[in-house]
């Protein structure tokens, strides 16, 4: 069986004009590589690709890159970049993540012509909740964002960080995004570390059951004047839904370098797996010995050899697990199947 397509999260600067309260960065200064290393790692990847698709695929899969920061349009060679990659089209798609503070009618038709798969913005709440997380008036910055994007044609998604202050607050995002005509509304679970405050929370495992079912009434909603889907394609999520469960992509399909070249399985699971100028890269996706962890089929939660669930699910999100526990191989802490067979031992 394919295993699909392999997704780079890059992070090609550390400058953002944010700092959120959930942010998972802890410094804000490193503007980013110049051009000439930067398309050092588009080569990188590129090979890392084909390398990917050799051993894992029956047929060729274009790779995918989340291109992010910081804020990305912050840095000086942003959209050199993007003219850069949509030469390379046959090899890899690419979308942007981003605050969308700076998104303008001129930089929506750069962005127009570079042809992103998608612009992802964040939405946490109704205005109030959001502004208090992201910052005075932001709220109203990320709606004319999505308005000018709409404009232009651009398909644009809204992303949604669910904590325990916040999670109640998705019908609002939901309503938002459908309002607005976005493609999609999605939702994860904050993961807490390197955050602006101590004060945030992940949401526990009755926190994170009510939040699905929020979630999943939102999904069933029909609405004839919009075609925004709301999508449940999250860790244990699938509780809800009864759809095919997710599994934690990290070091598989998905991987992140950050702005120095350090290679983290995910974003959210800071372990770092080297530095692709110091090492090719897939030398270290390959041969990393915490990568192969991370795809071993034998890593199995105590919790979780009973469940007839984890062939699909495999534990759940391994950056909580990480985050709460300490072993991004235990069972994720908010599932409610696990719990039961902890109380059984």
């Amino acid at each position: 069986m394919d295993k699909g397509r392999l997704t780079l999260q890059w992070h090609i600067n550390e400058v953002c004009n944010q700092h959120c309260e959930h942010c998972y960065q802890s410094e804000f200064a490193h503007p980013g590589f110049e051009f000439e290393k930067l398309v050092e790692i588009i080569h990188a990847y590129k090979k890392l690709v084909t390398d990917f698709n050799e051993k894992y695929n029956n047929r060729f899969y274009k790779g995918h890159i989340n291109i992010t920061g910081g804020e990305p349009l912050l840095h000086p060679d942003f959209f050199r970049l993007l003219e850069f990659l949509s030469a390379y089209k046959k090899h890899f798609t690419f979308a942007i993540l981003s605050n969308g503070s700076l998104i303008t009618d001129e930089v929506a038709v750069r962005l127009k012509i570079a042809a992103p798969e998608f612009i992802q913005l964040s939405i946490d709440g109704n205005e109030k909740m959001h502004d208090r997380i992201r910052s005075k008036n932001n709220f109203k910055t990320v709606v004319n964002a999505i308005k000018i994007l709409n404009k232009h044609k651009i398909k644009t998604y809204i992303s949604f960080t669910a904590h325990s202050e916040n999670y109640k607050c998705f019908p609002d995002v939901a309503k938002t995004g459908r309002k607005y005509n976005v493609a999609k509304v999605w939702a994860d679970r904050f993961v807490p570390f390197n955050t602006a405050s101590e004060s945030l929370k992940t949401l526990n495992i009755d926190e994170s059951n009510d939040f699905f079912r929020i979630m999943n009434y939102e999904k069933k909603k029909k609405n004839l004047f919009s075609k925004t889907k709301i999508e449940m394609s999250r860790a244990l999520m699938f509780f809800e839904t009864g759809e095919k469960p997710y599994h934690c992509a990290a070091g598989d399909t998905l991987i992140c370098i950050l702005h120095d070249g350090i290679l983290f399985p995910c974003r959210r699971l800071p372990i770092s797996c080297g530095n692709i100028f110091e090492e090719n890269l897939s030398e270290l996706y390959f041969h990393n010995s915490f990568l192969k962890k991370l795809r071993d089929k034998n890593q199995i939660a105590e919790e979780c050899e009973k469940c007839s669930w984890y062939v699909f699910c495999k534990g759940g999100a391994k950056c909580i697990s990480y985050a709460l526990t300490g072993n991004a191989f235990n069972a994720d802490p908010a599932c409610k199947i696990a719990a039961l067979f902890k109380t059984d031992v």
